[in-house]
């Protein structure tokens, strides 16, 4: 199974992830996301770190849309690059997401960005078929 693939979309980028869990869905929406913003070579990496994350919402497509959100704020302000997820997924009344994410500081200032993506867009639908969930993801560019 494919992690993701970039469809046709008339004026910003989608994508649709897959994933044999609803975690590596996560992940693989992650992977995506990153891709589009370096497609080709990622940047020069000045420092390995680690940033935890901690977030909830009342519904599974809110947490993956506040999940990239996320990311891509964690992307812009501290100029850090994931290259690596480790987190857990809860599906109780209240869905949360927990976990670690690896990866390095980067020099942005060094490094051409492809695609400067400013969100994930809302509307998104989860759904799980024989071979495990996918999902339809519209950025906002």
């Amino acid at each position: 199974m494919k992690n993701y693939e970039f469809i046709d979309h008339t004026a910003d980028i989608a994508m649709k992830a897959y994933g044999e869990t609803v975690s590596e869905l996560f992940i693989n929406s992650a992977k995506g996301l990153f891709s589009s913003i370096y497609p080709d070579k990622p940047p020069r990496t000045v420092k390995m770190n680690e940033r935890h994350i901690h977030i909830k919402a009342e519904i599974i497509e809110d947490l993956l849309v506040s999940w990239l959100n996320e990311l891509i704020s964690i992307f812009y302000t501290y100029h850090f690059l994931p290259k690596s997820y480790n987190i857990e997924i809860k599906d109780n009344n209240e869905k949360t997401i927990k976990g670690i994410i690896k990866g390095n500081y980067i020099n942005i200032d060094e490094s051409k960005i492809a695609t400067e993506i400013k969100s994930a867009a809302y509307n998104i639908r989860i759904e799980r078929n024989k071979r495990g969930f996918e999902t339809t993801i519209i950025f906002d560019v």
